[in-house]
C-alpha cells in the first residue's frame, strides 16, 4: 500500500468520479452532524477546492476495502504489480 501511496502523485485520475466520492462523503458528514450532533454544517463549495490525490491517499490509507476498490477504480493510469513492486504500466 505505501508504494500506491507513493505513486498517486504520478497517476492520471478521474476527476470526476473522484469529486463525486468527495460530495457523498460531504454529504454523509452532513447528515451525521444534523442527526448527531444537532448542528446543521454549511460547506460553501469546498469540494473544488478539495485535493482529490490527498482523499485518494486518505482512503487508500484508513477507509474499507470497498472504499478502497471504489478509488481504485477512479485510476485510469494502469498499474502492474512486478516481483512484489507496485508500478506504472508504459
Amino acid at each position: 500500500m505505501k508504494q500506491l501511496l507513493q505513486l498517486i502523485d504520478k497517476i492520471d485520475i478521474d476527476e470526476i468520479g473522484m469529486r463525486e466520492k468527495i460530495e457523498i462523503e460531504i454529504n454523509k458528514y452532513r447528515q451525521f452532524s444534523y442527526s448527531v450532533l444537532g448542528k446543521e454544517t454549511e460547506f460553501d463549495n469546498r469540494t473544488v477546492e478539495a485535493d482529490i490525490r490527498n482523499y485518494a491517499k486518505h482512503i487508500l490509507r484508513t477507509g474499507t476495502k470497498d472504499q478502497k476498490r471504489e478509488i481504485l477504480e477512479c485510476l485510469k493510469s494502469d498499474i502492474v504489480i512486478l516481483d512484489k513492486r507496485i508500478l506504472l504500466k508504459n
